[in-house]
């Protein structure tokens, strides 16, 4: 049809067609392939539809303002520091009018939109008191991954079932538990320091260490490369050997300790990275990974209750394994003679669960959530709590005119003296030579103002997440209606409302453990609570010392760190004690920050971190002895 020329001619023709394309329209080109086909995977991996569902939603309830990137709308901004970021759109907010006052504000994280309760007291107390079949948290961690980094048995099952068996077991002879738990808290905290000390001695002996530093060569002192390291492992042998039994902390198990915290850490940034990625991507990049680890991890549980179980039943031949009262778990005899008497091998926990039958493994797997509960959070607030008071010693250092912080230290040490003075006073009855929790909340008040302060400025940035299941009104101080509707999802910002200068006008973001300790002794006077009870000696308590620097009445307002009404932390109690109780086992050992302290760190999904490690010194007790079977450990 066409002669040799003319297909010659049409052939260079194309030819430099092409080439004239390639050299001036490459990017154009590539670009209209490219981008269908990258939308088109990307649909795919995250199931996302660029059609958008049109749901409902109330428009007094403002977006927050700037920072709002295509796809990624605000995650980059709050990844970044998610507190300046709260703040600034608060702020911004209350600027505009908007939102009552920044009481409502919507957020995207990455195409997870959510409504943000800030600073609002009314708001707060409504969203915090609504039933699970209005507003659930079992929905909404599901929707963020703990259905795969926590399993599904510990986000359905688990918190009622931990709840319970609190309030029939623990809560119901608290000093017979505390007594015990005090003693393995000492004996955590001492063998942890035994280890160290014998790896820092050995370490400097075999490299002929010597650097110079008369602070870490210092004899008397024992070095701690961490002290948050230091917390959360003294906090896990305690949790596990006081609720599961002293199984889980035997020598040979020390893995599973490294594991334990290993697996906290990875649903730590799994939740982080889950809460500003869509859940299809989510699941491919952090949540398989984690809920593999964790399934590996609770093999290890399974094959330690196993045998544990079997040496319970075979000791246990002919015995009851109930309590007096009937309860299953705690044994009486051993809180009466907490000297003589060691915990259960097999725990209350796993005890509780044979009662019902429980399969192996779903025992493991709450395991893993009541370690995942109460230890991570607790631990850090612990270490975090003597960071702050170290900060307040460095500073009465370099201003002496500081009136709040000389007697915050000189009260501090008068509580730690008195505490040592009453466990010399009742070391000659073996059956009381532990002191309860009660007895240490009644003496060191201060301590536990300490305490309470650090966790308020360094709570949540987001919390008490809720997924909306029916249509709810909210209604602020204004009288102002807000709708959220089936579908949404809310959340709280502890750390907005236990900061506002509003609400908390005398201390706002600063820590002033003098305020709360005026605020625990307001609210023990005006409440016959056992807990409450436990603060009324605080006026005696500081006569010595003087008390506190007068400043205004102290805001009655209890901080939003443990969450509220429906779904309050059941654990919170225990947390407290745990936290104050690590912070005076160090002050007993006079132990000091080594260096300048490192910054606060609040980009974790837990109460606010530091941005490094923390080092410490700690007097040493006792000779350096190698330990048994732990050098691994290290």
């Amino acid at each position: 049809m066409f002669s040799d020329d003319e297909m010659s001619w049409f052939q260079q023709e194309l030819s430099y067609s092409y080439k004239s394309l390639t050299a001036e329209q490459s990017i154009a080109v590539v670009l209209c392939f490219a981008l269908p086909l990258g939308l088109f995977f990307f649909k795919r991996a995250t199931g996302t539809t660029f059609k958008q569902k049109r749901r409902q939603h109330d428009p007094n309830i403002p977006w927050a303002p700037g920072y709002n990137t295509p796809l990624l709308g605000h995650a980059l901004a709050y990844k970044k520091d998610p507190t300046r970021f709260l703040q600034k759109c608060q702020k911004s907010l209350n600027k505009s009018g908007s939102g009552g006052g920044a009481g409502l504000f919507r957020i995207n994280l990455a195409g997870r939109h959510m409504i943000v309760v800030g600073a609002n007291d009314e708001l707060q107390r409504q969203v915090q008191r609504q039933p699970e079949s209005t507003l659930s948290l079992r929905k909404a961690v599901a929707q963020i991954g703990f259905d795969a980094t926590l399993g599904t048995q510990n986000v359905f099952v688990g918190t009622e079932f931990h709840k319970r068996l609190l309030k029939d077991t623990f809560y119901q002879d608290w000093n017979a538990f505390t007594r015990i738990a005090t003693k393995q808290m000492n004996q955590a905290f001492q063998k942890e320091l035994q280890l160290l000390d014998w790896f820092s001695t050995n370490l400097k002996k075999s490299n002929n260490d010597n650097d110079g530093d008369e602070r870490n060569n210092d004899k008397r002192y024992i070095h701690v490369p961490d002290v948050f390291t230091l917390s959360r492992i003294v906090i896990l042998r305690t949790i596990l050997a006081v609720f599961c039994g002293t199984c889980f902390v035997e020598d040979r198990h020390v893995f599973l300790l490294k594991d334990f915290m290993t697996l906290q850490d990875k649903i730590e940034e799994a939740t982080a990275a889950a809460a500003v990625l869509p859940r299809r991507l989510a699941n491919w990049l952090v949540l398989r990974p984690t809920r593999n680890f964790r399934l590996q991890v609770q093999e290890k549980i399974c094959i330690i209750i196993v045998q544990a179980r079997a040496r319970n039943n075979k000791s246990n031949k002919g015995k009851s394994s109930t309590s007096a009262s009937g309860s299953v778990g705690f044994p009486q005899q051993n809180a009466k003679a907490a000297d003589e008497e060691t915990l259960p091998y097999y725990g209350p926990w796993l005890m509780e669960m044979d009662k019902h039958k429980m399969e192996v493994s779903v025992m493991a797997e709450l395991i893993v959530g009541l370690v995942f509960a109460a230890h991570k959070n607790p631990a850090i607030g612990a270490a975090q709590s003597f960071c702050h008071l170290s900060e307040q010693e460095q500073q009465t250092t370099t201003n002496t005119s500081d009136t709040m912080q000389q007697w915050l230290w000189k009260q501090v040490r008068s509580e730690v003296k008195a505490l040592e003075a009453a466990r010399q006073a009742t070391s000659s009855s073996p059956s009381s030579s532990w002191l309860t929790w009660d007895q240490v909340e009644e003496m060191t008040p201060t301590i536990r103002a300490c305490v309470e302060e650090t966790t308020r400025i360094t709570a949540h940035s987001l919390g008490s997440l809720r997924y909306v299941c029916k249509e709810l009104e909210l209604k602020d101080e204004e009288g102002q209606i807000y709708t959220v509707f089936p579908g949404e999802t809310i959340t709280s910002s502890h750390y907005l409302y236990n900061v506002d200068p509003n609400l908390f006008p005398e201390s706002q973001d600063q820590y002033r453990p003098d305020i709360a300790v005026q605020r625990l002794l307001q609210s023990s006077s005006s409440s016959s609570s056992s807990e409450n009870e436990n603060f009324s000696s605080l006026k005696e308590n500081n006569t010595s010392n003087g008390t506190p620097p007068q400043t205004t009445t102290a805001n009655m307002r209890r901080p939003l760190t443990f969450s509220g009404g429906t779904h309050k932390c059941p654990g919170e109690r225990i947390a407290m004690v745990l936290m104050q109780y690590f912070l005076i086992l160090l002050l007993e050992q006079d132990a000091s920050a080594v260096g300048t302290m490192v910054p606060i760190d609040y980009g974790r999904a837990t109460l606010a971190q530091r941005k490094g490690p923390v080092p410490i010194r700690v007097l040493r007790k006792t000779r350096a002895e190698k330990p048994t079977k732990q050098k691994q450990h290290l």
